[in-house]
């Protein structure tokens, strides 16, 4: 299939996820560890098929709203790693960013280089959209994350313990 590049980085290349993804999400989302802290009745994944759908879901959304969990794949070796993007909130006019990675590239600095460039994408295309970072009150790796690339916290939303804001 072909790959429609949203941006690139030193070292990643974050592009439209595409069926051939189905693998590597299914390892993803079917990993208890890494979906432990996402707030969702779907996950974890039991059948690639739900891989499946969840890449199609994915699509429309980017093609109704121009964003969605882009796959994150390495430049050296095209290796896809895992998903950095946003959610959709109030119809499109919020976002929600998220980024959920294989476990065996955790604390290497791709989720924070991965959401700096989709920050600075989503920017440039959509500048007046705003965009939070939810994050679950024991997930200290997220919340450390979300406070690195300029997110602060706020109360304007409920429970405020989870709600971070991107300052403009």
């Amino acid at each position: 299939m072909s790959r429609k590049i949203i941006c690139k980085t030193e070292r990643l290349v974050l592009r439209l996820p595409t069926l051939d993804d189905v693998e590597e999400s299914f390892a993803i989302y079917s990993d208890p560890e890494t979906v432990k802290y996402i707030d969702s009745d779907n996950l974890p994944f039991t059948t690639v098929e739900e891989a499946k759908e969840s890449i199609k879901r994915g699509l429309a959304h980017y093609e109704k709203y121009g964003v969605c969990h882009f796959a994150v794949e390495l430049r050296e070796n095209s290796a896809m790693i895992g998903h950095c993007g946003f959610n959709i909130w109030d119809d499109g006019v919020n976002l929600e960013l998220v980024a959920h990675f294989n476990r065996a590239y955790w604390g290497k600095g791709f989720a924070t280089e991965a959401c700096q460039a989709v920050i600075e994408f989503v920017r440039s295309k959509f500048p007046k959209r705003s965009i939070y970072a939810v994050t679950d009150s024991k997930n200290t790796m997220s919340q450390s994350l979300v406070r690195r690339i300029g997110f602060v916290h706020t109360d304007e939303l409920d429970p405020p313990e989870k709600f971070y804001v991107l300052d403009n």
